[in-house]
């Protein structure tokens, strides 16, 4: 467990968003994660804020969920986009 943050503009690696989605799964706080992954705690919030996606789990019936795959996709697409900008 680390008890400081890594630099400021660090990128979550896809292990750590794994992390993050198991953890989260588990019932973590935000707090807890920052702590285990040394990272701010508005990191984890605007992570797993970005990689929230609405998943069925049965007919009718819906549950918003973290998923690492999906917040890897969509920190992927912006990293293209800020790379196609003059």
């Amino acid at each position: 467990m680390q008890h400081h943050y890594t630099l400021k503009g660090k990128h979550l690696t896809i292990t750590e968003r794994y992390l993050i989605e198991r953890w989260n799964r588990d019932g973590k706080s935000n707090r807890q994660i920052a702590q285990l992954l040394g990272k701010a705690p508005q990191t984890i919030h605007n992570e797993i804020k970005r990689g929230t996606i609405l998943q069925q789990v049965r007919k009718g019936k819906f549950e918003r969920s973290y998923s690492a795959d999906y917040a890897q996709l969509v920190y992927e697409d912006k990293l293209r986009a800020g790379a196609d900008c003059p």
